[in-house]
């Protein structure tokens, strides 16, 4: 009986323990389980979507290759959608100029400039309207000139508008929805939902992993799926609605030698014949320094003579004159680039000057050499140089512009844009060292500016220069350096008649002379045949157009036969 009474309570025992386990466990659940699967289900949550762009009214939300953009808006009004003209320079097309002095947008093709003011209308509609103080254009305008596709979602029915564009020639992936899912907010199924998504609707895939996509969808919807639910992805390009207008460059039929000639008075024309003397069998264009910037109103001198040009045409060749902004001291003081040339009406006035001229004395062409502007300056610049070819193409005459060796921070010359719209573009492959003891032009130099200037230039519309000058270096005992420049015949005069030691410089492919006396460091990196010769088989492999020379009085009788470039390559 006793082990019947036990086996009874044991039971009741075990139920008990039972029953306080099941208690424990719906407890956990309720504590823990729910929270935990609640904290894995899907939400159901929708997040509208003008918040989720934060846009109202007639903002509009800009993507470029289908990345939010939410620094700027573009704006929806009028039936017409608008971009912000600073956005549409830096983002879409650089060539649009805009000039807060005229308040114009101009725009630069090959035969005429096209301007876009505040009175200008496209399709019933202002081309361009100004808001806080801010410029916008209108987006038909800007994909009539650029290779771009729009797409927007701008109705008046639209709560939340947007505006995607893409660049043409981008390659973008695609895939279509297998099953109906969900576009949320972020990579978690706990995240809000922005719409729902039907098996077979296609998606442009712009970032994906293992679990989640990031897409936009055809109904302008941007957000995330997960991975399972998308097809495999296939690479499309964005299609080119754009033609670009051929630009006709007005080349020479031969390669160009070009020299220039350093002219600085009225008296200095007179020497041409016994400057080209040695040379004129070389060379097939002359520069003479004629303009010269002198004012801060764009006013120059000119020291052009019909007589000159007519013993340079008797000499077989073309009169390209150089025009620049260095050689006056008021226009180096005075005289500011960007904020002249950033005037519709000051830049027509100074080209229309310069072709006036060109139509009086007969020129042959132009050569650009504008140097030390400021990066502020370069806009202004290039849409100068982009005007002024224009008239130079309906004169049939050359447009030729000069550059330093292309780095990052002198691309603002827009090296890209004179690759366009110059008919030649010249690279300085010279002043490789002003600020201490170097070469002033070495072989690699050359070679590193000619490859750099390629990235924007055909070959054939390339010209190198080459110098025929170099510096005399002098450093002193507490390693302060100065140098002064000299021309080929000096240089060697001076360091055979001081006893120099030259020997032959492989790495810079020159002659390097040095002598030490009183404590100061005397070096050369000496010009010869030699070195041009050098320097002449890197421009023949590169099949440049041309090369030009500064300048007539530098050289010596013994290195135009090496310069003689015209009919090789």
């Amino acid at each position: 009986m006793k082990n019947s009474r036990r086996r009874k309570q044991n039971r009741t025992g075990g139920i008990f323990k039972l029953i306080l386990f099941l208690i424990f466990l719906g407890l956990a659940w309720i504590g823990f389980g729910r929270g935990f699967i609640a904290g894995h289900m899907p939400s159901s949550e929708r997040k509208e979507l003008a918040e989720w762009l934060e846009v109202s009214g007639d903002e509009v939300r800009m993507y470029l290759n289908n990345e939010a953009d939410f620094t700027d808006t573009a704006y929806y009004t009028g039936g017409k959608l608008y971009l912000p003209i600073d956005y549409v320079h830096d983002k879409l097309n650089s060539r649009f100029f805009w000039s807060d002095t005229d308040e114009l947008l101009s725009y630069t093709l090959p035969d005429e400039t096209v301007d876009i003011g505040m009175s200008s209308v496209r399709d019933g509609a202002a081309e361009i309207l100004e808001r806080d103080g801010r410029y916008f254009v209108q987006a038909d305008t800007v994909a009539a000139y650029s290779h771009i596709v729009i797409t927007a979602f701008c109705g008046e029915d639209e709560a939340a508008k947007r505006v995607f564009i893409d660049k043409s020639g981008t390659n973008e992936l695609t895939a279509s929805i297998k099953g109906k899912t969900q576009l949320r907010t972020k990579r978690d199924v706990r995240s809000p939902l922005l719409c729902e998504l039907d098996k077979g609707e296609s998606v442009k895939v712009t970032d994906r992993n293992d679990t989640w996509c990031s897409v936009v969808t055809d109904t302008g919807y941007s957000g995330f799926v997960r991975t399972k639910k998308l097809s495999e992805p296939v690479e499309q390009t964005v299609p080119d609605n754009y033609t670009e207008p051929e630009v006709k460059h007005t080349l020479l039929a031969e390669k160009v030698v070009l020299a220039w000639h350093g002219i600085y008075g009225n008296a200095a024309n007179a020497e041409l014949e016994g400057m080209i003397a040695d040379a004129s069998s070389h060379i097939n264009v002359i520069s003479p320094t004629w303009i010269q910037i002198s004012g801060a109103d764009g006013s120059y001198i000119n020291y052009s003579s019909s007589e000159y040009i007519a013993k340079a045409h008797a000499a077989g060749c073309k009169v390209w004159v150089c025009v620049d902004n260095f050689n006056q001291a008021a226009a180096v003081s005075d005289f500011n680039t960007g904020t002249y040339f950033k005037s519709a009406a000051n830049r027509r006035d100074f080209i229309a000057r310069l072709m006036q001229d060109a139509a009086s004395y007969g020129y042959d062409g132009f050569n650009l050499d504008f140097e030390g502007i400021s990066p502020s300056a370069g806009e202004s610049y290039a849409q100068f140089f982009r005007e002024l070819s224009v008239e130079c193409r309906k004169a049939g005459i050359v447009l030729s512009v000069d550059n330093y060796v292309p780095y990052n921070f002198n691309d603002f010359y827009r090296m890209d844009e004179q690759g366009v719209f110059a008919d030649y573009v010249v690279v300085m492959l010279y002043d490789e060292h002003t600020k201490e003891p170097g070469s002033n032009s070495s072989l690699q130099y050359v070679d590193y500016g000619l490859d750099e200037c390629f990235k924007d230039v055909e070959p054939e519309r390339t010209i190198a220069a080459l110098p025929l000058y170099t510096r005399l270096w002098s450093t002193d005992s507490s390693g302060t350096s100065r140098s002064e420049t000299m021309g080929i015949k000096a240089a060697a005069a001076y360091a055979e008649s001081n006893g120099m030691t030259v020997e032959f410089d492989e790495l810079s492919g020159q002659k390097y002379a040095e002598l030490v006396t009183g404590g100061v460091t005397k070096q050369l990196w000496l010009e010869d045949a030699d070195s041009l010769a050098a320097k002449m088989n890197v421009v023949k492999e590169n099949n440049a157009g041309g090369i030009a020379l500064w300048r007539l009085g530098y050289d010596t009788s013994d290195i135009w036969s090496v310069l003689d470039y015209r009919t090789q390559g």
